[in-house]
């Protein structure tokens, strides 16, 4: 049986779900929460955090975001 993925960019937060049959299930993100922050933040050493982590980060550093 397959499946369909449905994402959520929003300008604000970021939402998945998947549809699995005629069932919809909404997919947790993050720390386990249905929706997580719509936010990048790019560290000193290249590497990008992503949601909760950003808004963390972003906090601190917030043209890094």
């Amino acid at each position: 049986m397959g499946y369909a993925l449905g994402i959520d960019l929003g300008t604000t937060f970021t939402a998945a779900a998947v549809m699995r049959g005629d069932r919809a299930e909404i997919m947790p993100l993050g720390n386990h929460a249905a929706t997580v922050p719509t936010m990048v933040f790019l560290r000193e050493d290249d590497r990008v955090l992503i949601g909760d982590a950003a808004e963390r980060r972003g906090v601190a550093e917030p043209a890094r975001l």
